[in-house]
């Protein structure tokens, strides 16, 4: 899936901060501008373009994990009553269920929004959109990424996108036995 481009159009003094940290990011000369009044535009007047920027809904590894990988839970979910019945097998078949349906109901979500200059390939800047409940929602600024791979790689598979699947080695090496 990969996110609808929207025209990005900036205020002067936003446009000014966009197009350094372009130049910074691919030349790495010089400091780093800061980019807070960028994402708070873009969480204000920019929101359109935040939301059609939706790369894909998320779901964090770990807290599945917590969550869920774990013999009792297999024990309360099925119709094993000892754990020393239950096979690697019944683990994986358990986890990926319960990824399947954590996917279903995830309100996390990853955005991208492109910046471009000329004369430079684009950068994505991007945030996650996190559901919070009747807390609402929270907005993380993640940074500037070269592409969506280079932003996922920093979680070494512990941060699923859509209807991607977790490995049986992944679901084996947390479980909490």
């Amino acid at each position: 899936m990969s996110p609808k481009k929207m025209n990005l159009e900036l205020p002067d003094n936003l446009e000014e901060i966009k197009n350094a940290a372009i130049e910074n990011f691919w030349t790495k000369s010089g400091e780093a501008p800061d980019l807070t009044q960028l994402q708070e535009w873009l969480e204000d007047e920019g929101w359109n373009i935040v939301v059609s920027g939706m790369y894909g809904q998320c779901l964090w590894v770990e807290t599945l994990a917590d969550q869920w990988f774990y013999d009792q839970a297999i024990i309360e979910d099925s119709d094993i009553k000892d754990t020393a019945e239950i096979t690697d097998q019944n683990r994986i078949q358990h986890a990926k269920k319960r990824a399947e349906y954590a996917h279903s109901e995830s309100d996390d979500t990853v955005h991208l929004v492109e910046l471009s200059k000329s004369g430079y390939e684009p950068v994505y800047l991007v945030c996650l959109v996190l559901g919070r409940g009747q807390g609402g929602w929270e907005v993380e600024w993640e940074g500037l990424f070269a592409n969506i791979e280079s932003y996922l790689s920093k979680f070494d598979g512990m941060l699923l996108l859509g209807k991607e699947e977790l490995t049986d080695f992944q679901i084996l090496s947390l479980w909490q036995k």
